[in-house]
C-alpha cells in the first residue's frame, strides 16, 4: 500500500504547512460551518449578545480552550474542543430561540471585516428600520457599492478577470495606496 500525500488546505499561499498544520485546519472545520450558520441566522457575531451572561461566559470560555488548542497545533484536541463549542453554538441558538431574540434579516448581508460589521441591503428606504435594529452595522446599499466599484472601475475590472479565471477566488484585503481620509477630524478639504 503507497502512502497517500496529505492534502494541505491552500499550498500555493502557505507552502509550509504540515500534515499536522492541515488536520487541525480540518479538525476547525465543522464548527466554522456551524460558526457562519448562526452568523446567517443570528447577524454576525450577535449569538452571544442574545443570552444570559452565565450562558455567554460560557460560551467563551469554550471558545478560548478552542483558540489554545489551535495555537498549540493539536490536532486531537483541536477536534474535542470544536466539538464543545458547537454544542455551545447549539446551546446558545437554542436559548436565544427561547428567548423570543430578533433574528438576522435575509435582506441584509452582514460581513465583518477588520473589527467592522457591514450590512449590504437593497435598497436606501430599508435603512432606517435596519439601522433601528441593528446599530452595531455600518449599513451600505446595493447601489453605493455598485457605485464605490465604479469609482474604482480599475478594481472592478482586475476583480472581474480574477473572477474569470479563478471562479472561487476571494477579495481578503486591499492595500490602500493613500492614508484614509480623517473623517473624525473633519474629513476631506474640498475646493468649492
Amino acid at each position: 500500500m503507497t502512502r497517500r500525500k496529505t492534502q494541505k488546505f491552500d499550498s500555493l499561499t502557505a507552502p509550509d504547512l504540515t500534515a499536522t498544520d492541515t488536520m487541525v485546519h480540518y479538525a476547525v472545520a465543522p464548527f466554522d460551518r456551524a460558526a457562519r450558520d448562526m452568523d446567517r441566522k443570528w447577524g454576525v457575531g450577535r449569538l452571544p449578545e442574545l443570552v444570559t451572561t452565565a450562558s455567554a461566559q460560557k460560551f467563551g470560555s469554550a471558545m478560548a480552550k478552542l483558540d489554545a488548542a489551535i495555537a498549540s497545533n493539536d490536532p486531537t484536541e483541536t477536534g474535542v474542543r470544536a466539538a464543545v463549542c458547537i454544542r455551545g453554538l447549539a446551546a446558545l441558538d437554542a436559548e436565544a430561540e427561547a428567548a423570543g431574540a430578533p433574528k438576522a434579516s435575509p435582506d441584509v448581508w452582514e460581513i465583518e471585516i477588520d473589527g467592522m460589521k457591514v450590512g449590504i441591503h437593497r435598497d436606501l428606504p430599508d435603512w432606517p428600520a435596519i439601522q433601528e435594529a441593528r446599530p452595531d452595522l455600518t449599513l451600505f446599499n446595493l447601489r453605493q457599492v455598485a457605485t464605490a466599484l465604479k469609482a474604482y472601475s480599475l478594481t472592478a475590472d482586475v476583480l472581474a478577470a480574477t473572477q474569470d479565471f479563478f471562479p472561487d477566488a476571494k477579495v481578503v484585503r486591499i492595500k490602500p495606496t493613500k492614508p484614509p481620509c480623517d473623517f473624525a477630524g473633519g474629513g476631506d478639504d474640498f475646493d468649492f
